[in-house]
């Protein structure tokens, strides 16, 4: 008789934590590792990699179960493998997106704060517990990394550089800045509140004057894939032949 071979979950978590640790010990671990946390996904290195290997494996069976051919395989395993990269860049590029378009709030309520008689670490605070996400959550991590000991400056770094916000980046340095030499940092604050709503409202402008010709352009973009997915469905003898061995085989690759 066999035995049937049980896996604790203690085992499990051993396995897991050594997966963990060996694709942390590889070089492109951090990158990933920092675009998770930039997208706010809770989500390991090795669970990311999982994800990805599954999106191409899945619908490539499935192509192959219903098409019974080899011939858009590599196509759709390709086009499966990079879907969760695309997906992660776009959730990561909203995120920043609603952090810009907050980012004058928490300047306003920060001067408020600050000429309240609040030191920047209670006006800090105060964001944190006020405002909504995205901003709320990246302010909560900074008040955590000042728990832990870390100082202002090295958190708000911290912070700049999960967020890539060149706004951001202004306001740390000016924060540093006014902590080694001083100065009256809520009327310099109000001054870049002006400057970046103002810049926000001229982009809002340019985006909405643009749009028509941004609509047509993904239009245009997606217009050839749609055309083929109707040409193959209507006749798929006549767009299989793209795919056989030969010249043509190199339009599909394209």
């Amino acid at each position: 008789h066999v035995l049937p071979v049980h896996v604790s979950d203690t085992d499990e978590g051993h396995i897991a934590g050594r997966l963990n640790s060996a694709l942390n010990e590889v070089g492109f671990a951090e990158g990933i590792r920092r675009a998770l946390a930039r997208a706010d996904l809770p989500l390991t290195v090795p669970e990311y990699i999982l994800l990805k290997v599954a999106a191409a494996l899945l619908p490539t069976a499935l192509v192959i179960v219903i098409t019974r051919s080899l011939l858009v395989a590599p196509l759709i395993a390709l086009l499966g493998f990079f879907l969760p990269t695309l997906w992660l860049r776009r959730r990561r590029r909203h995120r920043q997106r609603l952090f810009a378009e907050q980012l004058p709030d928490m300047l306003s309520s920060l001067s408020g704060s600050l000429r309240g008689g609040f030191s920047l670490a209670q006006s800090l605070g105060n964001v944190a517990n006020e405002a909504p996400a995205p901003l709320g959550v990246e302010m909560r991590r900074v008040m955590q990394e000042l728990q832990l000991g870390l100082g202002i400056g090295e958190a708000l770094n911290n912070l700049a550089r999960r967020m890539e916000s060149d706004d951001l980046d202004l306001v740390v340095a000016v924060i540093r800045i006014n902590a080694r030499i001083g100065g009256n940092l809520t009327t310099v604050l109000e001054n870049i509140n002006t400057t970046i709503r103002e810049r926000t409202r001229l982009q809002r402008e340019i985006r909405v004057i643009t749009s028509q010709q941004r609509f047509a352009s993904y239009i245009l973009g997606l217009l050839p894939i749609i055309l083929g997915m109707i040409l193959m469905t209507i006749n798929p003898d006549y767009m299989l032949k793209l795919f056989l061995p030969g010249p043509t085989l190199i339009i599909p690759v394209v």
